[in-house]
């Protein structure tokens, strides 16, 4: 079953396209043109016609992306991300030379053009106007930079969020909402800091939002 997606801030109708029909959502504002969801429960379609049911297992595939180079390893700090334009996925990865991977099915990889610069959280915004900004991506403490196809890169002069040695960018397509969380000292160690932003311009620092408490450590001391 194929949806048709779109940008939408209100409960609206899903068109179907390998079926041709709508699937009308029973519950106004619980669903929007936009959201991918795992499961479609019975409260979600009005009616199904010449549509079956199925639940099928994952398959494992093994490695599906491994350095050219055997004494490197390959580490991500994403998820792929599909590029309409290119018409295939890309992934940056860390630790090997070649650090953008692009597969036209998601199982099968291959390098792609080397970025002008280390990109570690990359998100892919559509609806920017402004087609050389398509892509954005967060740098840690040294800021945020935007790109039209992930490769080069141009390094914008906004303030940073700051952050130690871990962090993480995406962005919600339905709230037009990046949230880039990153790692800071919390009372008892390593803790999750979030902001947001709207115009990848201005960032909402909200502080801490996660740590761990007195009882973790006591647990984490007792287990070495």
């Amino acid at each position: 079953m194929t949806i048709a997606r779109g940008r939408s801030t209100r409960c609206s109708p899903v068109y179907c396209l390998d079926l041709g029909q709508w699937l009308l959502p029973r519950t106004p504002g619980k669903y929007l043109i936009g959201q991918r969801k795992l499961f479609l429960d019975d409260d979600s379609i009005v009616r199904i016609e010449n549509l079956e049911r199925m639940m099928r297992p994952p398959q494992k595939r093994g490695t599906v992306v491994r350095s050219d180079n055997p004494t490197q390893a390959i580490q991500t700090g994403m998820a792929p991300i599909w590029d309409p334009d290119a018409e295939h996925f890309k992934l940056c990865v860390l630790k090997t030379d070649e650090p953008l991977r692009v597969s036209s099915d998601g199982q099968h990889w291959m390098t792609g053009p080397k970025p002008y610069m280390r990109i570690v959280h990359p998100t892919r915004d559509p609806y920017d106007p402004d087609p050389g900004r398509r892509f954005k991506a967060s740098w840690l403490n040294a800021g945020f930079a935007v790109s039209p196809d992930a490769v080069p890169w141009t390094k914008l002069d906004v303030p940073t969020v700051p952050s130690s040695d871990e962090g993480n960018l995406s962005y919600d397509l339905c709230e037009g909402l990046f949230i880039h969380s990153v790692k800071r000292g919390g009372p008892f160690g390593p803790a999750i800091v979030l902001a947001n932003s709207r115009d990848f311009k201005t960032w909402n620092d909200h502080g801490l939002v996660f740590h761990v408490n007195k009882r973790v450590q006591e647990l984490g001391v007792e287990a070495i």
